[in-house]
């Protein structure tokens, strides 16, 4: 199982209560690769720091200390 976390939180409605649509509902996923695919959706326009060969380490971002990460739950 694969979380994704930004700021040590979920990125799920578990970490950010505000969000409402359905495709938050979840941060956990069977593969990475569903993962990375959460990840860069949950990213949007700062999807294009994520490199090529990512491994779900921990990712700066904004360039401002805003911390996204992959971890093995």
């Amino acid at each position: 199982m694969f979380g994704v976390y930004d700021n040590n939180k979920p990125c799920s409605v578990i970490g950010f209560p505000y969000l409402s649509l359905a495709c938050w509902k979840t941060h956990q996923f069977e593969t990475f690769e569903q993962a990375l695919a959460y990840l860069e959706k949950w990213l949007g326009n700062y999807s294009g720091c994520i490199p090529h060969d990512y491994n779900g380490c921990q990712l700066d971002y904004s360039g401002y200390g805003d911390i996204v990460e992959i971890r093995t739950e």
